[in-house]
């Protein structure tokens, strides 16, 4: 079965994102240049891929999990 962490637990990991995140668009970063709403745009597509991303890993995950309890019934 896979390991489920609590949200807390990914505390580090958005602190880094948003670190990351800020500096991109702090002057003199990649996109210091863009305007207003173009990051705006830009961070709405981030987040769209994002959602796409973590449900296609679910079904995998979940397909998976289905294939190893299946796998573990027929070897007995």
């Amino acid at each position: 079965m896979a390991q489920t962490h609590t949200v807390s637990a990914g505390e580090p990991l958005r602190e880094r994102a948003e670190r990351l995140r800020s500096a991109l668009f702090e002057s003199g970063g990649a996109l210091a240049e863009l305007s207003e709403a173009e990051q705006s745009q830009l961070n709405q597509q981030a987040q769209e891929l994002a959602e796409v991303f973590q449900r296609s890993s679910a079904n995998v995950e979940g397909r998976h999990g289905y294939l190893s309890l299946r796998n573990h019934q027929l070897e007995g």
